[in-house]
């Protein structure tokens, strides 16, 4: 009985940990895949069409398990993140990369340029992680209002809003093993790699 009263004991302490590792609020693990959450909504980021173009919009839509819905999370030595589509290999970015109102997110190539993101946990309206653009005025991404660009991401600043959007990390399976040297080369901002 007292073996028994430990067992249960101990798968107890093992689900409440897991169930702490896993929660919405912890930060991203670098390495790791995520499906990106608008909270608001409760749709999910993705490439318009499953694009793998450079420059293809980011926006919200339902989760539907393609890989233009998951990314590869990579943080860099300043504190940012970079983010990597599991279908393309192109990070999420700024169409202009200046920091700007109003500045489309789409795919791109530059990453440690235009692909560098802030995350911010709050609480004051809608729990969840604000993703601000590492430059300029650290414009949060938001979600382009109105018509039919309503689900499109862009960074901006709005005084009409009170609270930015918020996203939560879910963490997905990786792709195939196969295709792990294929994605060897998404080293954080600031690294240096060792001569042998």
């Amino acid at each position: 009985m007292k073996g028994l009263f430990q067992s249960a004991i101990l798968l107890i302490c093992f689900a409440t940990s897991v169930t702490a590792q896993t929660s919405q609020s912890s930060p991203p693990k670098d390495g790791k895949y995520y499906k990106i959450k608008v909270v608001e909504s409760g749709k999910y980021v993705s490439v318009q069409n499953g694009s793998a173009d450079k420059g293809a919009v980011l926006m919200q839509q339902d989760f539907e398990d393609k890989r233009w819905q998951k990314f590869l999370a990579r943080k860099n030595a300043d504190g940012s993140w970079c983010f990597f589509s599991m279908h393309s290999n192109k990070a999420i970015c700024t169409e202009r990369g200046d920091g700007s109102e109003a500045d489309k997110v789409v795919q791109g190539t530059t990453s440690q340029q235009s692909g560098r993101w802030l995350l911010d946990y709050t609480t004051d309206c809608l729990d969840g992680w604000q993703i601000k653009y590492a430059l300029g005025d650290k414009r949060p991404m938001q979600i382009f209002p109105g018509g039919s660009f309503g689900l499109k991401l862009q960074v901006y600043q709005d005084a009409a809003l009170d609270c930015s959007v918020t996203y939560f990390f879910e963490e997905v399976a990786g792709p195939p093993v196969d295709e792990q040297s294929i994605r060897s080369h998404f080293r954080p901002v600031g690294t240096i790699k060792k001569k042998n």
